[in-house]
């Protein structure tokens, strides 16, 4: 009994490992990927990779619809100052919904603003991407 078991654990976990290597161009894969590269890129306080992970036509929301800018200038623009300004910068997922091309992300997003050892800011955001082309299109924000 315990062998077979052990036998159907390995079967699916095989399955279940094939099945998402073969994945690797879906939406929701390609969505992830994307969203991911943006958050290593903010974390390290890289404008110019954080700023290539959106659309050139990027556009910017407040939760539910209004428009804060639209463009990868305006992006770079409204980010720039703040990663020359903050001595460390670290955004994570805490939770995540991700349908077709869109992520849903309960982030905490935490800062040090005088001391690069000594988290003094903090916030919890609610972000809504949009992938089109491999790229986030559009970003609703719920502060």
């Amino acid at each position: 009994m315990v062998y077979q078991r052990i036998l159907l654990f390995l079967i699916l976990l095989t399955w279940t490992f094939s099945a998402f290597a073969n994945d690797e161009k879906t939406p929701e894969v390609l969505a992830i990927n994307i969203v991911d590269q943006q958050l290593d890129a903010y974390n390290r306080q890289d404008i110019d990779a954080f700023v290539a992970t959106y659309h050139q036509d990027v556009e910017i929301y407040n939760f539910p619809n209004k428009l804060k800018y639209v463009g990868r200038d305006k992006l770079k623009e409204n980010y720039q100052g703040m990663f020359e300004r903050l001595k460390c910068l670290n955004a994570t997922s805490k939770n995540r919904i991700v349908f077709n091309n869109t992520v849903i992300d309960h982030e905490l997003a935490e800062m040090c603003t005088i001391d690069s050892n000594k988290v003094d800011k903090s916030i919890e955001v609610i972000a809504i991407y949009e992938v089109k082309d491999g790229l986030i299109k559009r970003v609703m924000f719920q502060f």
